[in-house]
């Protein structure tokens, strides 16, 4: 018959190898899970963003332009109005002044149809470039906001692998000083 005191370190002795084989298990699991998961899901071309801002940036000038033919509709009512009523010497320098706004304005709805006429590329060139230099900004801070996530992630996954190494060699040695005595 065997030894009690033998019996309770063999008994001890799996109970410590059930555990290491457990926590190495629990390692391996965890690795797997670190390395599956997907912490930078980060679009880095940024095309939609860009077409979005193109199109704002469209929307933007028609408005104007809607917003100037507006104004010079406004101004041709007053001085319509004020054609009609009595010629005095205020009403004269209003309608100078409507007169002078008016062909100010008139020019600068000219020369913005013209410039979009004549060539769209030129006139949207400069707020396009600007818009392109923030998009690859933003893509540039995208890619390294990746690149930082993709490094935790690795961290992540060699911590659990180290773990797992670490404790499968505590289980191995406990388990050879268990049997030795």
């Amino acid at each position: 018959m065997a030894d009690p005191k033998e019996a309770s370190k063999d008994r001890l002795s799996k109970i410590v190898a059930n555990l290491a084989l457990l926590g190495a298990a629990g390692g391996l699991i965890g690795s797997f899970l670190a390395a599956g998961m997907d912490k930078a899901n980060v679009d880095l071309f940024g095309d939609k963003a860009a077409i979005e801002s193109r199109t704002k940036l469209d929307t933007t000038i028609i408005t104007s332009i809607g917003n100037i033919q507006r104004e010079v509709r406004q101004i041709r009512d007053a001085q319509d109005m004020l054609l009609r009523g009595p010629a005095k010497e205020r009403d004269a320098a209003r309608i100078a002044a409507i007169t002078s706004r008016l062909d100010d304005i008139s020019k600068r709805q000219d020369t913005l149809e013209k410039a979009i006429l004549n060539n769209p590329e030129k006139a949207l060139s400069l707020p396009l470039l600007k818009r392109d230099i923030d998009s690859v900004r933003d893509n540039n801070n995208q890619a390294v906001l990746s690149m930082k996530a993709s490094v935790d992630q690795v961290y992540d996954l060699s911590k659990w692998l180290l773990g797992s190494v670490a404790l499968t060699v505590i289980s191995l040695v406990a388990t050879a000083y268990f049997q030795k005595k």
